[in-house]
């Protein structure tokens, strides 16, 4: 069972918003935020795909992120991969 309760689209972007924020130090990140444009590298990136793999109990790969940048895109397959399970 996944560790944070998220049950929606928008829920996973806000979580993502979130913890890509944390991970970089940036405040206010958007949907439409390209992660790496905030300054996330490949260190981050490890700690972007455990905790979502913790918290969500979803596995991204790394290819993951440089096909889908933004928060948005993210979240998108987060929450396909989620109904998955």
């Amino acid at each position: 069972m996944p560790a944070v309760d998220v049950r929606t689209r928008d829920q996973v972007q806000e979580y993502l918003s979130t913890l890509v924020g944390t991970t970089v130090g940036v405040a206010g990140v958007t949907p439409d935020d390209n992660i790496f444009d905030l300054g996330l590298d490949s260190l981050q990136l490890v700690e972007v795909k455990e905790a979502v793999r913790a918290d969500l109990g979803v596995t991204l790969k790394f290819s993951d992120f440089f096909t889908h940048f933004t928060v948005a895109d993210l979240a998108t397959l987060v929450d396909a991969r989620a109904q998955e399970n």
